[in-house]
């Protein structure tokens, strides 16, 4: 056992995920932190029983004009007054039912707890654990140490959280942002570091010689092999008639696209997945909750070789990470992005040359586009290597974007990001894009609470 490892299994310390229900996204970082905890450990999950979180989450998700005002209130001035009125309105409003709730954590102990260490991986669940930390650490005679994972690369006011004891993001830009954030509206200082996105421990595993060898031939042009295309479907329920229209499109283009299609089971998906059961070429995955979705979401890649995956550029944008050996390491296809956090996490893959610049981008969509009006090749005129790129970006309406897939199958684009795939950076950002999150967030945190 390592010193972090013995740190984390002390008996008289107690570890609590505090996970807020906005979307599967925090979800999967809580599970990708929980796997990276040692055996001996038996940690908690606080608060996914507030749904107050998921509803504005999805409220503000699914129509343009809340999507507007949500882009709107995520930056400049407004950015202010929400994080201002968010602490009074929303985090004073939970604070009794969360301290009960964390007081029913240490009475159920056998061993009397020294230190509880609670993981948040949502502002909003941060916010209200450090409003009652103090009083709570007296009260209880216990040390309390409030650790916050910030789940996009996005360096919103709210995830500025003065009570924290220790706050992890994914680049030095967003760190950088973040304290100047601080010192301007003379917020207590909190130390601030960087550790590489966490992604669950499950999909970094290396595949065997044999099945990388079979994700290679999902991806040739001249092929027959199946070609098997993963399909999350958001928390929110976000874009459910593009994901209905680009499955049709695949599968009307080639029959060789095999959709696995996982999704929560809510009133609002329930068109949606009785579309999907009269559909006999996708498979379809299901529960009623979140967290047998996460874990269904890896088994897939765990029983399946997996080549391709069509998400939101939310915290699955952090899967091209993952090398293309990796069990998790598919192409990642990108739909449009919603609000600020998702432009943000594509300007992230961007620096990183991890998905292709707006130059790289708009000639990809305008020669896909030419040669199927023509049926003529077209030379690409690139400015980056294609061996750099983790994922792309698609065209922003369903049926191109089926269309696109299929002309870059065709073309060897994508075998081609998956064969001769090469990193692209390296020096101190590696620290922004390799593959350890996990092992690197329990390091740090261990040599924490050893203090």
């Amino acid at each position: 056992m390592s010193n972090f490892e013995h740190i984390l299994s002390d008996p008289s310390l107690v570890i609590v995920f505090a996970y807020a229900p906005a979307g599967l996204g925090h979800l999967r970082v809580t599970n990708a932190l929980y796997r990276g905890l040692p055996e001996e450990t038996h940690p908690l999950l606080l608060g996914a029983d507030d749904h107050t979180v998921e509803f504005i989450h999805r409220m503000m998700s699914n129509s343009r004009l809340t999507r507007s005002i949500m882009t709107w209130s995520q930056k400049g001035w407004a950015e202010k007054i929400v994080a201002f009125f968010y602490g009074k309105l929303f985090v004073e409003a939970h604070l009794n039912v969360l301290y009960e709730q964390l007081s029913a954590v240490l009475e159920q102990q056998i061993e009397v707890p020294k230190t509880v260490l609670v993981i948040a991986t949502h502002f909003g669940l941060a916010h209200q654990l450090g409003a009652i930390k103090q009083k709570f650490a007296k009260e209880k005679n216990v040390r309390i140490i409030l650790v916050l994972q910030v789940t996009d690369d996005s360096p919103q006011a709210l995830w500025y959280v003065p009570t924290a004891d220790l706050i992890f993001v994914p680049s030095f830009q967003t760190r950088s942002d973040l304290i100047r954030f601080g010192k301007k509206y003379h917020l207590p200082e909190v130390p601030i570091d960087v550790i590489s996105y966490p992604v669950s421990p499950r999909l970094t595993e290396k595949l065997s010689p044999t099945n990388f060898e079979e994700k290679i031939h999902q991806l040739e042009a001249t092929s027959r092999n199946a070609v098997n295309i993963v399909f999350p479907i958001s928390g929110a329920a976000v874009g459910l008639n593009f994901y209905t229209t680009l499955i049709d499109t695949l599968h009307q283009q080639s029959r060789r696209f095999k959709p696995f299609v996982i999704c929560k089971t809510t009133d609002y998906t329930q068109n949606f997945i009785l579309d999907m059961i009269d559909r006999p070429n996708v498979k379809l995955i299901l529960s009623k909750h979140g967290r047998e979705i996460v874990q269904k979401y890896e088994d897939i890649y765990n029983e399946y070789i997996i080549s391709l995956e069509v998400t939101k550029p939310s915290e699955q944008a952090f899967k091209s990470l993952l090398r293309p050996e990796d069990r998790g390491g598919s192409i990642i296809l990108f739909a449009e992005p919603v609000g600020r956090q998702e432009f943000d996490n594509l300007n992230f893959l961007r620096r990183h040359l991890l998905i292709p610049q707006v130059h790289d981008r708009n000639e990809l969509w305008r020669v896909a586009h030419q040669e199927l009006m023509t049926g003529h090749d077209t030379q690409l005129n690139l400015r980056d290597s294609i061996e750099n790129w983790r994922g792309l970006e698609l065209p922003h309406h369903a049926i191109e974007a089926g269309t696109f897939i299929n002309w870059a199958l065709k073309k060897g684009l994508l075998q081609k990001m998956i064969k001769h795939y090469k990193k692209g950076v390296s020096g101190i950002h590696s620290q922004e894009t390799n593959s350890h999150g996990v092992h690197d967030f329990w390091e740090k945190v261990a040599q924490f609470v050893s203090k």
